[in-house]
């Protein structure tokens, strides 16, 4: 249980350092050969390749000077197999004139207490583009 533990409370650091826009610490919970999924507006999936790659695409989201971006956990983590972690987020952010709730069930791969993959399995993806648009 305990290493269970430590894989749901790393993936809990991992969405406070998005909350509080520290890519740095973003950067520090991820492996170097990270691959993470992203699902693009059209519902097609883009891989991304390497921790610091990873981080750099959410950059100009998080450091969007007009918009805040947040998102939450909707129930508790669960465990799915000894290394993965299904989380249930809900997304909440403003622009001026704007504001988008959407929800997303992402599965984080841990191992060797850093997370290796990432796959967002489900989400809103046209109500996300047209907001970021």
């Amino acid at each position: 249980m305990p290493r269970r533990r430590a894989s749901i409370e790393l993936v809990g650091e991992f969405i406070a350092a998005f909350n509080r826009v520290d890519l740095e610490a973003m950067r520090s919970l991820l492996s170097d050969s990270l691959v993470a999924s992203v699902t693009n507006s059209d519902g097609t999936q883009s891989m991304v390749s390497g921790a610091s790659a990873y981080v750099d695409s959410l950059r100009g989201l998080l450091e969007l000077p007009s918009a805040e971006c947040r998102i939450s956990l909707t129930q508790a983590p669960v465990v799915v197999r000894p290394d993965w972690i299904l989380v249930m987020l809900e997304i909440r952010a403003t622009r001026p004139g704007s504001s988008l709730h959407n929800y997303s069930a992402q599965l984080f791969k841990i191992e060797d207490q850093r997370i290796t993959e990432i796959r967002m399995t489900d989400a809103k993806p046209q109500e996300s583009a047209e907001f970021w648009s």
